[in-house]
């Protein structure tokens, strides 16, 4: 058993749509097993996502993503690592130039991310077949992790141009009405109802 399986199967789901994907994600992992975590499985792949927070917990960092339009949170393709922990750190410091960082252990949100259009300003964009790279990439499932990284908020932020263009904090309570992600929300609500509640 990896260590992602054994933690996805030791995480108590908030609700039941994440009970639901906490069962997809693992039937995945078992069907596809090490080609999981690459991008080459076009069923889909295993990605990750930071909610990066102040000490207090009552802020969130957000990018503004220059290819879909959108504020969201930071994140990536585990992209052959089978340590998503690391990942995750990994993607906080290249999008925001973030050093000081504090990750916890455990998962704080499980989804399973079906492709459906995003709605950015008055565009539509939908993250269905694409060509990347000049190659084609069919429609495809995100298996996504987010896990919970701690950051002094006065630390100088640094875009990554190829990923965004503004980095801002803003207050939780605020957040997912400037999120352009929502197949997110039911997410970044669970999240922040564990912040309220102490959990996290």
């Amino acid at each position: 058993m990896t260590e992602l399986t054994e933690a996805i199967r030791n995480y108590l789901p908030s609700d039941d749509r994440e009970a639901a994907d906490k069962v997809a994600f693992l039937q995945f992992l078992e069907a596809f097993g090490e080609t999981s975590y690459d991008r080459e499985n076009l069923v889909g792949h295993v990605t990750v996502t930071a909610w990066v927070s102040n000490a207090r917990r009552d802020k969130v960092l957000m990018c503004f993503h220059n290819l879909y339009r959108v504020w969201a949170l930071p994140g990536g393709h585990a992209d052959g690592e089978r340590d998503l922990k690391q990942t995750a750190i990994k993607e906080v410091r290249e999008e925001t130039g973030l050093t000081n960082l504090f990750i916890n252990n455990k998962i704080v949100s499980l989804s399973v991310l079906t492709v459906e259009p995003v709605k950015a300003g008055d565009l539509l964009v939908t993250v269905e077949a694409h060509v990347k790279r000049g190659q084609f990439v069919p429609a495809h499932l995100h298996f996504d992790v987010t896990y919970l990284i701690e950051a002094d908020e006065h630390e100088t932020l640094v875009t990554a141009p190829e990923e965004n263009s503004v980095l801002c904090w803003v207050r939780n309570a605020e957040m997912i009405a400037l999120s352009g992600e929502e197949k997110m929300f039911p997410a970044y609500r669970r999240i922040m109802a564990k912040i309220e509640k102490g959990e996290i």
